[in-house]
């Protein structure tokens, strides 16, 4: 717009500039009309002079009619004749030209005098002597105005206004198409909403709004979709099952999910800030160091200091399609379980080889004994005999223990009714020996006719165990209860007993496999350490939860719930 304002000043002072000198050319021409014009009325008042001569009244009527007033002068210069209106220092300002005329060869000529701040023209010639000098106003073109000069300065303006007028129309339509595409790229760097500029198809400009606009819907396409790409990506961020921590070229964290979080034991904030905020762990940040350092992908098995154990890895990500935002990201997997488990599994094999090897050790060693002549003395041998019978029995109840965890999700025969209070029954009656060696007092509070749809083969094995540790762990003329329930869907049974009872550091390990509380009973009696490992396993294949609630040196009640 600046540029426009310049323009039409530049155009406008041009145009005056041009009206100027018209003006002062066209004043030129017209003055020199004037001389040619007095010269002409000399040469006419000389002529008419030579035909007759003029009297003094005839002089003055044709100075009134040419409109010019005349001094005569003699040979010496004094004044034969002048109009009375006339200024008298125009003699003196008029001599100097008449002797510069006098002087000349054709003794006739025009000069410009100036009497009373006013110029005046004047035509003189000398003749036999005889000097005529012919006065009038001089007059400039816009003298007077109104008649002459007015109408070419309005013509000048008018013709100066269209020209202006035109070029300015023609000079700020562009201009504003201008304005208005910038006003769009403005609002589009600053990630403002924009509509289209709608210009004329023969606007110069026009192909330029266009393109603009078809950038602008394209940049917005893209924007809505890098939106899109950002959004999918923190989601599937956030719903990874590992811990992501996302980490920039200068160690700051901007993306993280709250798995990481969990793992950490800290509460991460969303916004960018340095990863040592989070990393507590002098292993794991030596890690994210490692792989600053090398350029290079880390990856370590750690323990934290929750005694949680994590896969760590540092993964590198060098700039190989241009710059990246994330340099180092920070997976880790929670393999405390795992590791519990590989634990499990290497404590089950261990527990297993040593559970195998008492039993087959006795039975070797008394089977030597024998072959090497102890079968000779019957006493020795019935001894060596039983204990073979006994280790024998325990390698198998061992055995078969083992075999009843290693089914699995095997399948079992269809589900069939059952009467609790039988099936507790039948279990029992085999353990009446034992219940009667060790003076047990034992008492049934059976649900009446409660019958439940269930798996026979899994159920037994689960009252069997219950009550055969309720025995085992009892002391002698101890008690033992059984109670049944049903409630709702569901129904319960309870095996309490008043035996050595568990600590509580201990209660939530007895179901592990070859966990014993009291290690030498267990063995004296023949246990394998798989009973209560097999129970929880069972309840959990029927659907069912088992509860122990105990007492050290108090006793030790169990409740099973199961599923109609």
């Amino acid at each position: 717009m600046v540029k426009l304002r310049r323009l039409n000043l530049v155009l406008l002072c041009s145009l005056l500039g041009i009206v100027l000198g018209l003006t002062l050319f066209a004043n030129q021409r017209d003055q020199q009309d004037q001389r040619q014009l007095l010269q002409t009325k000399y040469q006419l008042l000389r002529q008419t002079q030579q035909h007759h001569a003029l009297t003094r009244t005839q002089l003055q009527q044709w100075q009134q009619q040419q409109h010019v007033q005349v001094i005569r002068l003699d040979r010496k210069n004094n004044v034969l004749y002048r109009q009375a209106n006339l200024p008298r220092q125009t003699d003196r300002e008029i001599l100097p030209g008449v002797l510069q005329i006098q002087a000349q060869a054709d003794q006739q000529g025009a000069a410009v005098l100036q009497i009373q701040r006013q110029d005046y023209l004047s035509y003189i010639g000398v003749q036999h002597g005889d000097t005529l000098i012919l006065i009038q106003p001089q007059q400039a073109i816009w003298q007077p105005f109104w008649q002459r000069g007015v109408w070419l300065v309005v013509g000048a303006l008018l013709v100066a206004g269209c020209l202006t007028g035109v070029i300015w129309w023609w000079c700020y339509r562009p201009q504003r198409s201008l304005q208005r595409i910038q006003q769009q790229m403005t609002q589009i760097r600053r990630d403002q909403t924009t509509p289209a500029v709608l210009l004329p198809p023969d606007d110069p400009y026009y192909p330029l709004a266009q393109g603009i606009s078809q950038l602008d819907q394209r940049f917005r396409r893209l924007e809505v979709q890098a939106q899109a790409a950002e959004a999918n990506f923190n989601r599937f961020v956030r719903h990874l099952p590992v811990g992501v921590l996302l980490i920039d070229d200068h160690g700051q964290v901007l993306q993280h999910n709250q798995v990481a979080s969990d793992l950490l034991q800290q509460s991460i904030p969303a916004q960018p800030h340095a990863y040592l905020q989070d990393v507590q762990d002098p292993q794991l940040g030596q890690l994210i160091h490692q792989a600053y350092l090398r350029k290079k992908s880390q990856h370590q098995t750690l323990t934290l200091q929750q005694q949680q154990v994590v896969d760590a890895n540092a993964v590198w990500m060098p700039n190989e399609a241009g710059p990246t935002a994330y340099r180092v990201a920070l997976l880790l997997y929670d393999m405390t379980e795992i590791h519990q488990l590989q634990q499990m599994q290497l404590d089950f094999v261990g527990n297993v080889s040593h559970e195998l090897k008492t039993p087959v050790t006795a039975i070797s060693g008394f089977s030597e004994t024998l072959l090497a002549g102890a079968q000779d003395d019957p006493a020795t041998r019935q001894q060596f005999l039983e204990i073979i019978d006994q280790e024998s029995k325990r390698l198998a109840a061992l055995i078969q223990d083992i075999l009843a965890l290693s089914r699995g999700e095997r399948q079992f025969k269809a589900p069939q009714q059952l009467d609790v209070t039988t099936l507790i029954q039948q279990v029992k009656q085999p353990l009446t020996p034992q219940i009667t060696a060790k003076q047990l007092k034992w008492t049934d509070h059976l649900w009446a006719n409660l019958h439940v749809k269930t798996q026979r083969e899994l159920l037994e094995p689960i009252v069997k165990n219950l009550l055969v540790n309720a025995i085992v762990y009892n002391r002698e003329g101890g008690q033992v209860t059984v109670t049944t329930t049903q409630q709702g869907s569901t129904w319960q049974l309870q095996v309490a007993d008043t035996g050595i009872g568990i600590k509580t550091v201990e209660q939530q390990r007895i179901f592990e496999r070859f966990y014993r509380v009291d290690k030498a009973r267990s063995r004296h009696q023949g246990g394998t350490g798989l009973g209560l490992a097999i129970v929880k396993a069972y309840v959990q294949r029927l659907g069912g939860k088992i509860a122990v609630t105990s007492q050290y040196g108090v006793g030790t009640t169990f409740t099973v719930t199961l599923p109609l």
